[in-house]
C-alpha cells in the first residue's frame, strides 16, 4: 500500500507540473492538450476508483459497526448472567456448606443420644435384674413403688422421644443437603454453559473489533488518495477555465460573434431543481462547498438545449463536471451543460437557441442522472435563475 501510495504521488507531481506549464497553455490545438484530456481523464478514473473503494469501506466500516455493537450487547448479557450465576453458585455453595454443618452436628447428637440409651440399658444389663428390683421394692408404700416405676418409665420415654427427635431432624437436614447438592449441580451447569456464551462472544467481539480497526484504517487510506485526486481535479480545472477562456476570446475574434441580449431558454424539459445555486452541503464529499450553479433533475439521456445563440468553445470531458459542453453568447456571457450522457456538438461550432447540444447523464462527480447548469458573467459565476 505504502509504495503504491509513492509511485501514485509521483505521477501526480509529474503530472500536475506537465499541465500547469505555460507552455501546454500557448497551444490550444496541440497533442499535447489530447494527451492532457487523457490524462485527466484517467485521473477522474483513479478517482472514481477511489471513491467507490472509499464508499465500500464505510459500508463495511457501518456492517462491523453494527455486527460489533450486537457482539457487544451479547458478551455484556452473558457477563451479567455469568455474574448471576456465579454469585448464585457462591450462595447454595455456603448454604450448602452450612447444611452440611448441621447435619454433622445433628449425627453427633443422635449418635451422643444413642449411647446415652445404650449406656442406660447397659447399666441394668450390668447389674442384672437385681438393682432394678431393689430399686422397685425399695419403696416403703405402695405408692412410692407406683411413683417410682412411673419415673423410670418417663426417663426411658424421653430418652426415646428425644432419640426419634433427633433422627427426625437429621433426615430433615439430609433431605435439605440433598436439595441443595442438586441445585448447586444444577447451578454450576447454567454457569458452565453462559461461561462457555461468554468465551466465544469475548472472541467474536476481538476479532470484530481488529476487523473494524483494519477497515477504519483502510477508509482513512482511501479518503487520503479521494483528498489528493480531489485537489488534482480541481487544479485541473482552473486551468481548463483558464484554457477555455483563452479560446473563448480566440473564438470571438473568429467569428466576429456580437453578443446576446434578453432571456436564456430553460435548458430542459423538466423545472424540478435538486440544488439550488450557492453553498451546500455537496451530496458526495460531505462537506460545505459553493454551488456554482443549478441541478436540474432530469431522465437519463433527456435533451439538452442551447439557451442562446453562440459558439461552443468546449465540448468534451471536464474534470469532475464530466462530459460537459460550454457556449459562449458573447458580452461576457456563458453557458455551461455538465455531467452529460452524450454530447451532440463539437468545439467551434454555432448554435442556436434551443438546439439540442447534448443528453442528460451522470457523469463526473454526480450521484444521478441531471443537469447541471451554469451561467458565468466574465468568467464569474452568478445565479442562474436570474437569467430566465
Amino acid at each position: 500500500m505504502k509504495v503504491e501510495s509513492t509511485a501514485y504521488r509521483l505521477f501526480i507531481l509529474a503530472f500536475f507540473i506537465l499541465l500547469v506549464s505555460p507552455w501546454s497553455l500557448a497551444k490550444p490545438h496541440s497533442p499535447l492538450i489530447e494527451k492532457r484530456k487523457e490524462q485527466l481523464r484517467q485521473v477522474q478514473e483513479r478517482l472514481r476508483e477511489a471513491k467507490k473503494r472509499l464508499h465500500e469501506a464505510n459500508l463495511r466500516e457501518l456492517d462491523l459497526s453494527h455486527q460489533l455493537h450486537e457482539s457487544q450487547i451479547n458478551l455484556h448479557r452473558a457477563t451479567d448472567n455469568l455474574n448471576r450465576y456465579s454469585v448464585e453458585l457462591r450462595r447454595t455453595e455456603l448454604s450448602l456448606v452450612f447444611t452440611k454443618r448441621k447435619l454433622r452436628a445433628a449425627e453427633e447428637l443422635f449418635n451422643d443420644q444413642k449411647l446415652l440409651i445404650g449406656d442406660r440399658l447397659q447399666s441394668v444389663y450390668k447389674n442384672g435384674k437385681v438393682p432394678l428390683v431393689d430399686f422397685l421394692f425399695g419403696a416403703q408404700t405402695y405408692s412410692s413403688l407406683l411413683d417410682r416405676i412411673y419415673y423410670l418409665g418417663l426417663i426411658i420415654n424421653q430418652d426415646i422421644a428425644l432419640a426419634r427427635d433427633i433422627e427426625a431432624q437429621k433426615d430433615h437436614i439430609a433431605i435439605q443437603k440433598s436439595i441443595l447438592n442438586h441445585q448447586y449441580q444444577e447451578v454450576h451447569g447454567l454457569r458452565e454453559k453462559v461461561k462457555g456464551e461468554y468465551n466465544v462472544f469475548s472472541n467474536i467481539t476481538n476479532q470484530r473489533e481488529n476487523l473494524l480497526g483494519n477497515v477504519r484504517e483502510e477508509r482513512k487510506t482511501y479518503a487520503r488518495h479521494v483528498v489528493e485526486l480531489q485537489e488534482i481535479s480541481a487544479a485541473l480545472e482552473r486551468e481548463m477555465q483558464d484554457l477555455i477562456r483563452r479560446e473563448q476570446a480566440r473564438l470571438r475574434t473568429t467569428h466576429h460573434f456580437t453578443g446576446f441580449t434578453g432571456a436564456l431558454l430553460w435548458p430542459v424539459n423538466t423545472h424540478y431543481i435538486t440544488s439550488p445555486f450557492g453553498w451546500r452541503m455537496h451530496p458526495i464529499f460531505g462537506r460545505q462547498l459553493f454551488h456554482t450553479g443549478v441541478d436540474i433533475g432530469a431522465g437519463r439521456g433527456s435533451p439538452i438545449h442551447a439557451a442562446a445563440d453562440g459558439v461552443v468553445i468546449y465540448s468534451g470531458w471536464y474534470g469532475g463536471y464530466g462530459q460537459a459542453v460550454v457556449i459562449d453568447h458573447g458580452n461576457g456571457l456563458s453557458t455551461l451543460y455538465a455531467h452529460c450522457s452524450a454530447l451532440y456538438v463539437h468545439q467551434g461550432q454555432s448554435v442556436q437557441r434551443g438546439e439540442t447540444i447534448a443528453a442528460v447523464g451522470s457523469t463526473g462527480n454526480a450521484n444521478g442522472p441531471h443537469l447541471h447548469f451554469e451561467v458565468r458573467e466574465n468568467g464569474t459565476a452568478v445565479d442562474p435563475m436570474g437569467k430566465f
